[in-house]
């Protein structure tokens, strides 16, 4: 009797800590182990205590050696059984906890997880170019739960799809403005009635400076000339000019000052501004070209080249010697003999002078 009770609490504080755990433990070994073992907990398990206490009482007439050998090899068979099978089963079968990740697509149709990141179909975080981001072997073990596409495999169709990829590729990034504001269809339609091709014989300046004074006559509340400014010059370009905008990296461009100094740097160059430097210092009057017309085109090379690096008193000596002898005369007349005994200041005086006379106006023959 001592030794059955004994034997039964030990079964009990192994099995009757957590039903449920041990149930799920048992359904996962009966279908690994065999038919035996599974009747031989079972019926460990329903054998009641009482059903032991009844054999030394009721087989009377067997010696108590027969009885003693009998009950602690029935008693300590079962619990043994048992014990080892369930504890190889518990102990020795891992479960691996799966995280899932959960993926909403967006208006957009962009992917995104609980914590907002960007990810693909296959549930790798990517960035906006849709290059997909290394993460830590933690992050890594998630599961994606199928969202509308990425629940089926990809294909290669999947991986040609532009879609998959497209990003805004433009090179102007407007600055941000405090307010709700659409540009009206007429802006746009004034800013290309006269687009700038990148051809030879356009100057990049003079579009410049009409485009400005073009955005200059829009005025809205709240909404800053820079961004006007940036928002609207693309569809001021046509042809290569529009083609090289093109090519800048994303985002690089994010204020007006950005935008002119990449504009005049690419179609602008050196070569360009070498030349209007040649230009005027070789000026030469044209044989059948006036004296007001050579004054005009002489300083036309200055104008487009700003930064030629000629002084005053260089440019005005450059356009004495460059004009025909009848007009050196006419200023030397003009000077008390001598040209070169006027300031800067009354040598253009003089020669404004004499532009504007009605005798120098038209063309020599």
């Amino acid at each position: 009797m001592p030794s059955s009770t004994r034997s039964n609490k030990e079964t009990q504080l192994l099995f009757s800590p957590d039903p449920a755990s041990l149930e799920r433990s048992i359904r996962k070994e009966a279908r690994s182990s065999s038919i035996d073992n599974n009747t031989c907990s079972s019926l460990d398990f329903r054998q009641p205590p009482s059903t032991q206490t009844l054999v030394p009482s009721t087989d009377t007439r067997s010696p108590p050696s027969t009885e003693d050998t009998h009950l602690p090899s029935t008693d300590i068979f079962h619990p043994t059984s048992i014990d080892t099978s369930v504890r190889t089963s518990i102990d020795t079968e891992p479960r691996d906890m799966v995280a899932p990740l959960i993926l909403v697509r967006d208006n957009n149709g962009d992917l995104h997880d609980q914590e907002g990141h960007l990810r693909n179909a296959a549930g790798q975080r990517i960035d906006a170019q849709g290059a997909a981001i290394p993460e830590s072997d933690a992050n890594a073990t998630g599961t994606t739960l199928p969202v509308d596409e990425a629940a089926r495999p990809r294909t290669l169709a999947d991986y040609n799809r532009p879609d998959q990829f497209y990003t805004n590729r433009s090179a102007i990034r407007p600055p941000t403005i405090q307010r709700d504001f659409e540009l009206k269809p007429q802006y746009y339609t004034l800013v290309g009635q006269t687009p700038y091709y990148g051809l030879s014989h356009e100057h990049p300046m003079d579009h410049l400076e009409r485009f400005e004074d073009l955005i200059s006559a829009i005025k809205v509340e709240g909404v800053s000339e820079d961004y006007l400014l940036c928002k609207l010059f693309k569809y001021s370009l046509a042809g290569d000019a529009s083609h090289w905008l093109k090519q800048l990296p994303p985002g690089s461009l994010t204020s007006w000052s950005d935008i002119k100094n990449a504009f005049l740097c690419n179609f602008f160059d050196e070569a360009r501004a070498e030349d209007l430097r040649s230009k005027i210092a070789t000026f030469t009057q044209e044989p059948a070209e006036s004296f007001r017309g050579s004054w005009i085109r002489f300083k036309s090379y200055q104008r487009d080249c700003p930064h030629h690096g000629f002084n005053e008193v260089q440019l005005l000596s450059t356009f004495y010697r460059g004009i025909a002898v009848q007009y050196q005369m006419a200023l030397d007349a003009s000077s008390n003999g001598n040209f070169n005994t006027r300031n800067p200041e009354e040598a253009v005086k003089v020669i404004e002078n004499l532009a504007s006379s009605s005798s120098t106006k038209n063309t020599d023959f």
